[in-house]
C-alpha cells in the first residue's frame, strides 16, 4: 500500500526494492506461510506495475549458499514473476552483469575504483 502511495506521490519510472525476500523470512513465521504471503505479494506487486506502468527492480545479496537452503524458494518464485533477470557480480575492478532471463547476453564494465566510491 505505502508503494502505490509513494508511486502516486511521486510519479517515478524507476522503483527499486532492497532484499525484498527478507520481509518474509521471520522465523517465527512458518516457513509455509511466508512463501504463501510471499506469492500472494508477488501477485499483487505485478498487478500493481501493469496498472501504474513503473518499473521495478529488485535485488537481493545472497551467497550461493543462502539459494540453495531456505531461500531459494522465494527467490525462486521472485525470478519466475520477473519479466528480466539480471545477475550482477564484482571481480575486483570490474562488475559483471549477465541477463539470465530472458536470454543469455553478458555486459562486463571496468571501473577505476576511486570514481566508484567517489560518486556511490
Amino acid at each position: 500500500q505505502r508503494l502505490e502511495e509513494n508511486v502516486e506521490r511521486f510519479s517515478p519510472i524507476l522503483v527499486v526494492l532492497a532484499e525484498p525476500v527478507r520481509l518474509f523470512l521471520d522465523e517465527d513465521v512458518p516457513r509455509r506461510e511466508g512463501i504463501d504471503m510471499f506469492a500472494s505479494a508477488l501477485g499483487k506487486l505485478r498487478a500493481f506495475i501493469k496498472r501504474s506502468g513503473v518499473s521495478v527492480a529488485a535485488f537481493t545479496a545472497l551467497s550461493p549458499e543462502d539459494v540453495k537452503r531456505r531461500r531459494s524458494v522465494f527467490i525462486n518464485l521472485l525470478v519466475g514473476a520477473a519479466d528480466q533477470h539480471v545477475r550482477v557480480e564484482e571481480k575486483g575492478k570490474v562488475v559483471r552483469l549477465e541477463w539470465v532471463k530472458p536470454s543469455r547476453h553478458v555486459l562486463e564494465v571496468s571501473f577505476n575504483r576511486e570514481f566508484l566510491y567517489d560518486y556511490l
